[in-house]
């Protein structure tokens, strides 16, 4: 077992086949829906129970409140980003994934996560079936620039729940 699965195990499994199946708009919610569920693992640590399963907050909302508390404020814009394609797939039948919605979901990510982006590009293009392969992870089919961009997100969230949790475990420590 690799450091990744280690790290991820059978969530990554998971949230690999609710990207690939379906369409554009299942393929939008269930990221939306793998990385609201980070979001709340992360305000759960720091909420009590009792007063987390009473409130409703909105995702927006949460973004902000959970940098406020401590998670890393690198992730703040693309978490809206998503969250804002997301809206426009829930409000409009209509909408389809365009490389605009990409371009702009990859212009706000921190550079640490554009090199993971390339790198993560460099490993699955020769994977990419016919002759003609990418140049770039933008010149990708948009489903799997998609992918490639919310998985890294994800990652990101739950790499930064599992550095938390293993803090707050080595502060109880004695």
């Amino acid at each position: 077992m690799d450091e990744t699965e280690s790290l991820f195990g059978a969530d990554a499994m998971e949230f690999s086949k609710a990207l690939t199946g379906e369409d554009d708009l299942a393929a939008i919610i269930r990221s939306h829906l793998y990385i609201e569920h980070e979001l709340n693992v992360f305000l759960e640590g720091r909420i009590p129970e009792q007063v987390f399963e009473t409130i409703h907050i909105e995702y927006f909302d949460k973004i902000k409140l959970a940098v406020s508390l401590g998670f890393p404020s690198k992730y703040k814009a693309a978490l809206k980003a998503v969250g804002t394609i997301r809206n426009k797939f829930a409000h409009n039948l209509r909408t389809q994934l365009t490389s605009t919605m990409l371009d702009e979901l990859y212009q706000v990510f921190d550079p640490v996560t554009k090199e993971g982006i390339q790198w993560g590009f460099k490993r699955i293009n020769p994977h990419f079936p016919g002759r003609s392969k990418p140049k770039s992870h933008k010149e990708m089919p948009l489903r799997d620039r998609l992918s490639l961009y919310v998985v890294h997100i994800w990652a990101g969230l739950k790499a930064a729940n599992a550095e938390d949790r293993l803090s707050t475990n080595e502060s109880k420590v004695p």
